[in-house]
């Protein structure tokens, strides 16, 4: 077997043998699996964009009591800035009430200091090692601000996806396809975009429904 100028080896040399179909056979199969592989890195990447869309709206403050509201406070350790969570234990005993359990009863003041100034509008109340919030009820104005803010983040998913979209076909463009190959697979990469652009629009207007509607 002899290897062609891209390091990889041609079967045939055998008389009367198939060497030539073998190799068009390989590279068939060569083709399906980098398509399978795309397509693989397609929906990883749809999914990793919807993922950060959820992270990122169970960050705002909807007046019904998240942990994940704390996730952006920062304290101050040892002259260095951490996460909340590094310091303590962030629950909701109910949906109006967020529990900060601080491990070192050192940092409580630096704790209760960091979520006083975190923009969040809330008021901590400090008992020994624990700290209450009260989530305040957001007002209507608040409403609308999160509201646009919510569709904001929506536009930004999907030029995301779409950037994805984009990938999975450069990658494509450099696979030897024939037309009809060509024509599932550019169709197949718009079905997973689709999917994602709707999935986008669904957590928006969900996210809204919630902002806006009665608590």
């Amino acid at each position: 077997a002899e290897e062609d100028s891209g390091g990889k080896k041609k079967k045939g040399g055998k008389k009367g043998g198939k060497g030539k179909e073998e190799d068009e056979d390989d590279e068939i199969i060569d083709v399906e699996a980098e398509v399978s592989t795309i397509m693989q890195e397609l929906d990883q990447g749809m999914a990793e964009v919807l993922a950060q869309l959820d992270d990122e709206f169970s960050k705002f403050r909807t007046g019904r009591a998240d942990p994940r509201m704390l996730d952006r406070v920062r304290v101050k350790q040892h002259a260095v800035d951490v996460a909340l969570s590094h310091v303590s234990q962030v629950t909701a005993p109910d949906p109006k009430t967020l529990t900060v359990q601080v491990f070192d009863p050192d940092f409580v003041s630096s704790v209760e200091k960091a979520l006083r100034t975190s923009g969040l509008d809330i008021n901590p109340m400090v008992a020994g090692q624990t700290i209450r919030i009260a989530v305040p009820k957001m007002t209507q104005e608040t409403r609308v601000k999160l509201a646009k803010q919510a569709a904001q983040l929506g536009e930004s998913s999907k030029v995301k996806v779409r950037r994805v979209r984009h990938l999975g076909l450069e990658r494509g463009n450099k696979i030897k396809l024939t037309k009809d190959e060509q024509k599932k697979f550019d169709k197949d990469v718009q079905a997973v975009t689709d999917k994602a652009v709707k999935e986008v629009d669904d957590k928006v207007k969900a996210k809204q429904a919630q902002l806006t509607g009665d608590e």
